[in-house]
């Protein structure tokens, strides 16, 4: 809804939580997800990036296809 309302053209999401740049299970559970969830709705997801305790690092979406 709030993509519409901007008439943002596509998203980046950032995913913040602590701990290592390693993926988890719940962490591509999640961007799955959501870039199901954006796909349903005809939103184009330019990249998700994970904010971890050492820096960030793009979440390619082979990382959690």
């Amino acid at each position: 809804m709030i993509a519409r309302e901007i008439d943002a053209a596509k998203l980046v999401f950032v995913w913040e939580r602590t701990g290592p740049a390693a993926s988890t299970p719940a962490d591509r559970a999640w961007a799955r997800a959501l870039g199901e969830a954006c796909r349903t709705e005809g939103i184009e997801v330019r990249a998700q990036l994970i904010l971890h305790d050492d820096g960030v690092r793009w979440f390619a979406p082979d990382d959690y296809a």
